[in-house]
C-alpha cells in the first residue's frame, strides 16, 4: 500500500481501545514487582499495600501474556488493565490517590491521558498562547483529567459516554479563553493537534474510501479538497444539529465524489459510501429493522427496506507510548445514523436508526428509533 494514501490509519484503528494507553506489562518488559515499585517510589506504600500490589500486577500480568497479537493486547487487554487500576486505586489512602490520580502510567499512576502541561503545550504551538491564557489552560485540563479519572473503574461504555461529555465541555470552556483568531484556529485542527475539531480529517476520510475504490493518484488530491470542504462546511453546525442540517453538505460532497469516479469505481462507491469501516454496522442494523417488533406494530409486517442516507462518526486520537505520542489513530468506537424507507404490509415510512459501538469487539448497540414525524419508536 501507497503510504501517501494514509492507510497506516486503518492499521492504527485496531491499535488503541478507549483511550491512549501504555503497552502491556510483557510489551514493557516490566514485571509485577518492578511495577510495585514504582508505585512504591510515586506514592510510599505500606509493606501490606506493596505485597497486594504485586498480586494485581501479576494478575494483569497472566492476563495480559493470554494474548498473543499487539492489536490483543492493546485493545481485547483494556478491560484487564482498567480493572488492575481500579484495584490498585482501592488499596490507597485518599492522598496516595490524589497523587496516583495525577501522576501518568509512566510514573506509575494511574493518568492514562497527557498532562495538563503537555496538552497547554500542544494547544500553544496551535494558536500561540499569552501567559495568561496557559494558566487559564492548564486549569481547564487540569479539571478534565480529574473529573475523568474516576471513569477509569466504570464499564467501557459508560466511559465513553459520560468521557465524551466532560470532553466536549472542555473544548467549550478552552475555546471561550480564545480570541476569534485562535478559536478559528482551534476550530479547524484536530484534537491531535491540540485543536476542537471532532470531525476526522480530509485524508482520513480519503484512505478510507481509498480502500473501497482504489482511487488513482490524480484523484486522490481532488477527493480529499472535496472532503476537506465538506469538513469546513460541518464545523460552522453545532454537534448537536449536524446529523439533520448536514446532511444537504454531506450529499453533495458524496455527488462531487462520485462523479470524479470510473463506472466500476462507482459501483464500489454505491455499495459503500461511508468507505469499508460500517459494512458489519449495516448489516446488522438492517436485520434489526426488519426484524423490529416495534416498527412491525407501526407498519405491519415489514416486507422491504431502503438505505437513503448514512452518517458515521469516527474522531481521531493519539497512540502513546511511555507518555510520548508516537503516532495518529483513528478511534475504535464509532457512531452513526442510519436513514431508511421501510415498507409494511400496513404502511410505508422513512425512520432513523441511530446507533453506536464503543469497540470494534463490542456489541452494537440501537440508540434510538425515529419516525418521520419525530416520534421516537420502541425496538
Amino acid at each position: 500500500m501507497n503510504p501517501s494514501r494514509c492507510h497506516i490509519f486503518a492499521a492504527l484503528a485496531l491499535v488503541l481501545a478507549f483511550s491512549p494507553v501504555t503497552p502491556s506489562v510483557k510489551a514493557q518488559g516490566m514485571n509485577p514487582v518492578n511495577m510495585a515499585n514504582r508505585l512504591d517510589r510515586l506514592v510510599t506504600l505500606t509493606s501490606s499495600q506493596r505485597a497486594q500490589a504485586v498480586k494485581i500486577f501479576a494478575a494483569e500480568n497472566q492476563a495480559l501474556q493470554a494474548f498473543t497479537s499487539i492489536e490483543d493486547r492493546m485493545i481485547k487487554g483494556a478491560p484487564v488493565r482498567q480493572a488492575a487500576m481500579a484495584q490498585i486505586r482501592a488499596l490507597l489512602t485518599p492522598a496516595q490517590q490524589e497523587i496516583y490520580d495525577s501522576a501518568p502510567q509512566t510514573e506509575g499512576g494511574g493518568l492514562t491521558r497527557p498532562s495538563p502541561a503537555d496538552l497547554t503545550a500542544r494547544l500553544n504551538n496551535l494558536v500561540a498562547l499569552t501567559d495568561l491564557q496557559k494558566a487559564q489552560a492548564m486549569q481547564v485540563f487540569a479539571a478534565q483529567n480529574k473529573a475523568l479519572q474516576p471513569l477509569n473503574s466504570l464499564p467501557i461504555q459508560d466511559r465513553a459516554k459520560k468521557g465524551g461529555d466532560i470532553n466536549q465541555a472542555a473544548r467549550i470552556q478552552i475555546r471561550a479563553i480564545l480570541t476569534p483568531e485562535q478559536q478559528q484556529i482551534y476550530d479547524s485542527s484536530p484534537q491531535t493537534q491540540g485543536g476542537g475539531s471532532t470531525v476526522p480529517q480530509a485524508a482520513t476520510r480519503a484512505s478510507r474510501m481509498d480502500d473501497v475504490v482504489a482511487f488513482t493518484d490524480t484523484q486522490i488530491p481532488q477527493v480529499a479538497l472535496i472532503y476537506q470542504k465538506e469538513t469546513e462546511a460541518l464545523q460552522q453546525i453545532p454537534p448537536d444539529d449536524r446529523p439533520i442540517q448536514g446532511k444537504p453538505i454531506r450529499q453533495a460532497a458524496q455527488a462531487q465524489i462520485r462523479a470524479l469516479l470510473t463506472p466500476e469505481q462507482q459501483q464500489k462507491f454505491d455499495a459503500n459510501p461511508n468507505g469499508i469501516e460500517d459494512l458489519e454496522e449495516r448489516t446488522y442494523v438492517a436485520n434489526f429493522v426488519l426484524s423490529s417488533p416495534g416498527i412491525a406494530a407501526r407498519l405491519g409486517k415489514i416486507s422491504k427496506i431502503s438505505r437513503s442516507d448514512a452518517m458515521v462518526i469516527m474522531s481521531e486520537g493519539d497512540v502513546s507510548i511511555d507518555g510520548k505520542v508516537v503516532a495518529t489513530y483513528i478511534d475504535p468506537s464509532m457512531s452513526g445514523s442510519y436513514t431508511y424507507k421501510v415498507t409494511g404490509a400496513q404502511a410505508s415510512e422513512v425512520l432513523r436508526v441511530d446507533w453506536t459501538r464503543v469497540l470494534p469487539t463490542s456489541e452494537i448497540k440501537i440508540v434510538k428509533i425515529e419516525g418521520h414525524d419525530g416520534s421516537i419508536i420502541q425496538p
